[in-house]
């Protein structure tokens, strides 16, 4: 028989333990995750201290708290604060308590993040070095819970206005952190963790260096409408330390996507990994690899990257499918500059029919790869094959916008440019002759 006091400790246990139970295995929706606090907080309401016969300040705290994390993850901001607020003061109350303690880091992030959310950026700076300073406090510097706090105030630099050189640092920092915490064998979520982190730096450093280059655009643009004096105060040293800087970012990016790559099927080898099959992570990481190759003009491993993850996604999501699709034109566009040109070809065919399942035979999406199939074929000086492609992409550009369009006349001047290098056709041949012969020797007008 539980006493009445302690009916509600024990079924907030209970509730918490379905919580983390479901946590665990995935699949619980944001908003049932937000019913289940909501009744944590009741049941914390009702438990009782046995020393003063009051409710648990800590307890209330921690309820809250965790309330406005669900309400965060829910994407309820406005009510995340109120909770969260609410949590700070209670765990502040019982600050001598080791436990309302390390609550109180968590609480700090949550009311940081909500702040964030809300586009309050200079509340939630505070926020964020509060948590940083009090997760050191508790756990000690260079404490795995930092990272969270590092991460989140990482994405608000950028969103606020993007501080790019900012979030680069607070996420290495954060790599650096979790890279000392990990052990000799680190578990799958560790490793998991590890690549994530690895992806979202490089991405940052990869939108770093444009941003590096496009100030020194605006800078040579001011330079030049100021003249002599303008152009003095931007030197060819500035300018080369300014792409140089955005190099390194980008041999960086290009290092971690790399190194993600490799830790995503388990610390392999590249050869291991580069056989290994994919799944929905490893195939997305080797699309941002190749994104960030093209970026460095690295063309061959771009290539490679893409045609990695290209089998796993027609499995899961059809050959005909619209990101698939996309990938194979990347592959075909790299394999032109790379000289491949008759593999080239091959993606283009590929692709013209793909695109037909997906869009029909007169979309218009296969006008513009048919038109890259006619140059794939020219460079192989297969003029017959260029000429029947180029002559489909000309049907289709009538039929959608007329013979006057633009676009429609230019094809047909390539068609025409190519004639004289078609494989002329003896039947066709004997037909003309014949035709000479009945009309004295005039040619009759294409009716």
């Amino acid at each position: 028989m539980i006493p009445l006091e302690e009916a509600p400790e024990q079924k907030l246990r209970a509730v918490e333990e379905r919580i983390e139970r479901a946590t665990r295995e995935g699949g619980v929706m944001a908003s049932t995750l937000v019913e289940w606090r909501q009744e944590c907080l009741a049941l914390a309401q009702l438990a009782c201290r046995t020393d003063t016969g009051a409710p648990d300040r800590y307890q209330l705290g921690r309820a809250c708290g965790n309330l406005a994390a669900a309400y965060l993850a829910a994407g309820a901001a406005d009510a995340a604060l109120r909770h969260a607020e609410r949590a700070e003061a209670l765990l502040l109350s019982e600050a001598g308590r080791t436990d309302a303690a390390a609550m109180l880091p968590h609480v700090l992030q949550t009311l940081a993040n909500a702040h964030a959310k809300c586009e309050k950026y200079r509340r939630a700076a505070e926020y964020f070095n509060r948590a940083l300073a009090a997760s050191t406090e508790v756990f000690g510097k260079g404490h795995v819970s930092c990272c969270p706090v590092l991460r989140g105030w990482a994405r608000m630099a950028v969103k606020r206005n993007g501080d790019y050189p900012l979030a680069i640092q607070l996420l290495s920092k954060e790599l650096e952190v979790r890279q000392a915490n990990m052990g000799r064998q680190p578990s799958p979520e560790e490793c998991d963790e590890l690549v994530a982190l690895g992806q979202e730096l490089a991405e940052m450093m990869l939108q770093a260096a444009k941003q590096v280059e496009a100030q020194l655009a605006l800078k040579v643009q001011a330079a030049s409408a100021k003249g002599g004096a303008g152009a003095a105060a931007l030197t060819p040293a500035a300018r080369s330390a300014e792409l140089q800087r955005a190099s390194e970012l980008r041999d960086k990016a290009i290092q971690l996507l790399l190194a993600s790559a490799q830790g995503g099927q388990g610390g392999a080898g590249a050869a291991a990994a580069a056989a290994a099959p994919l799944n929905e992570d490893g195939a997305r990481m080797a699309v941002k690899l190749g994104h960030a190759c093209v970026e460095l003009e690295q063309w061959a491993q771009a290539a490679a990257a893409f045609l990695r993850a290209i089998p796993y996604l027609e499995e899961a999501h059809g050959m005909s499918d619209s990101r698939v699709l996309r990938l194979w034109d990347e592959v075909a566009r790299l394999r032109l500059r790379l000289g491949k040109h008759e593999q080239a070809a091959e993606d283009y065919e590929h692709l013209l029919a793909m695109q037909a399942v997906l869009h029909g035979e007169g979309g218009a999406q296969l006008i513009a790869t048919a038109e890259a199939l006619c140059k794939a074929r020219v460079l192989l000086k297969q003029y017959d094959a260029a000429h029947a492609a180029l002559r489909r992409a000309h049907g289709l550009s009538v039929a959608r916008h007329g013979e006057r369009d633009a676009g429609s006349t230019r094809i047909a001047q390539v068609l025409a440019s190519l004639k004289p290098y078609l494989t002329p056709d003896p039947d066709s041949e004997e037909r003309g002759a014949a035709a000479g012969v009945a009309t004295g020797g005039i040619a009759l007008a294409a009716s």
